[in-house]
């Protein structure tokens, strides 16, 4: 076993002198758009609990494949999907810890463009916000976005007992071009509601926003716990490309992992201790929610990061093919 220790070191020697940078640790795993787009879908479905959410369903289904290999061979075919799976984790995790560690800057804005549309909320549950809105506070009627809501709403209200006076007089034949005529101008009534409404959704987002969590915890203190599941998940992968290389002894070379699990899962419940301790220093929020929070924001980052990477990355290579 003394080839798959000193591989185990050199692989986290590797690691560790470029775990500071990010464009150097994006060239150390060089994964493809494919597979960028596999581990953007696995993050973007942990929506409860985030990057805790993303690292504990990664290696569930690695700690039962180990339990079987107790009694069943383990295919070459397996010990390379856990291979990725497990480089997927420690890429993230080295950007995680470059987030915590102020290398890469949080982001000042979400594309809060993406997150806004009113298109499909319909006419009266808007003006139920806005005078549930009034009524909370009179001040807001100054608001010009909510002016022209009510205006606009006053004047469908006016062109609506228009239209039902006059339709008992239009004739058969004329009635599909008067009712298209009115038609037309409601969607023009209707679409400038929604867009005064979504200028009113997007300064909440913007409120909300402001207070990204964050911004209002020290995230350094994760650092160490963070430097410690790097440093696992690298022997971990190291370990599974020695049993599929070596093809030998695969039991004797996987099964002492097994024995590992719950000190890797103990990182990981550490990870979340972090977020509650973190937490307390919060004016709002108990400090599981919170602990939550931090946890989703971490996830909300990383994938803002990849996508940009990706977007940027990929586009130059087409360009230059």
């Amino acid at each position: 076993m003394k080839d798959l220790e000193k591989k185990i070191i050199g692989k986290w020697v590797d690691i560790r002198n470029v775990s500071t940078n990010f464009y150097k640790i994006m060239d150390y795993f060089k994964f493809t758009a494919p597979r960028f787009t596999s581990l953007l879908g696995k993050l973007g479905t942990s929506m409860e609990q985030g990057i805790v959410e993303f690292k504990r369903t990664s290696l569930l289904p690695m700690f039962r494949l180990l339990e079987n290999l107790k009694f069943r061979a383990v295919f070459l075919d397996d010990m390379a999907r856990q291979v990725e799976i497990i480089e997927e984790m420690l890429l993230v995790v080295l950007i995680q810890r470059l987030i915590a560690l102020g290398n890469l800057k949080i982001s000042s804005q979400t594309r809060i463009d993406e997150l806004i549309n009113a298109e499909t909320i319909e006419i009266k549950s808007i003006l139920h916000d806005i005078l549930a809105r009034i009524k909370e506070n009179p001040e807001l009627k100054k608001h010009s976005a909510i002016k022209n809501i009510l205006v606009q709403f006053t004047i469908y209200q006016n062109e609506n007992e228009t239209m039902k006076k006059l339709s008992s007089n239009i004739k058969t034949r004329s009635s599909t071009s008067f009712y298209e005529n009115f038609k037309v101008t409601f969607e023009k009534i209707f679409a400038s509601i929604r867009r005064n409404y979504e200028i009113i959704l997007r300064e909440d987002a913007e409120k909300i926003l402001k207070k990204n969590i964050l911004t209002a915890v020290q995230l350094k203190k994760t650092g160490p716990v963070l430097f410690n599941q790097a440093k696992e998940f690298s022997k971990i992968a190291t370990t599974f490309d020695f049993a599929r290389t070596e093809k030998y002894k695969v039991r004797e070379i996987l099964l002492p992992i097994l024995r590992t699990k719950d000190n890797v899962l103990g990182l990981i419940a550490w990870e979340l201790k972090c977020y509650r301790e973190m937490s307390r220093d919060l004016d709002e929020g108990v400090p599981e929610t919170n602990a939550d929070r931090i946890s989703l924001g971490f996830n909300r980052e990383i994938i803002g990061i990849l996508k940009k990477y990706i977007q940027k990355e990929f586009q130059i290579k087409e360009e230059e093919s």
